[in-house]
Parts: C-alpha cells; sequence; structure tokens
C-alpha cells in the first residue's frame, strides 16, 4: 500500500517534496517518512539534511516540527 513519499536528493542532503495521500492524513505517515529521511541519511553517511517548507503550510511545519526538524 503506498500511502506517500518523501524524496530524498543525497547531492545536495535536501528532503523535497513530502507527501501523504488523502486517504491516509492524519495518522501519523507524515511524522513516519521524515523521521525515516534521518535513518536513511545516517546509514548514508549523511550528517546533516535540510528541506525547505512554505510558510503558509502549517501541516508540513508541524510534522517536521514533531519529527525533531529544526527551523533555521
Amino acid at each position: 500500500m503506498k500511502c506517500g513519499w518523501n524524496w530524498l536528493d543525497v547531492n545536495t542532503k535536501t528532503t523535497h517534496n513530502l507527501f501523504v495521500s488523502k486517504l491516509h492524513t492524519n495518522k501519523g505517515y507524515g511524522l513516519q517518512l521524515k523521521k525515516y529521511m534521518l535513518v536513511l541519511s545516517k546509514q548514508l553517511g549523511i550528517d546533516k539534511l535540510k528541506c525547505e517548507v512554505d510558510d503558509w503550510n502549517k501541516n508540513s511545519i508541524r510534522v517536521q516540527q514533531k519529527a525533531g526538524w529544526v527551523k533555521i
């Protein structure tokens, strides 16, 4: 079952396009995807990741913060 995705660009050490299907929102899948990005990056030898989120995207900001990401 595909619930969503989050793209990891290993060259720029950036995550992009966090998406969770409307059928699966508010079930924690976005949070799991963001946490997995941190695990995957460590396995790939990446010590820092970044992502960009538009200020209007409050849901995405909330998910990032719950996953332990910090705004800089």
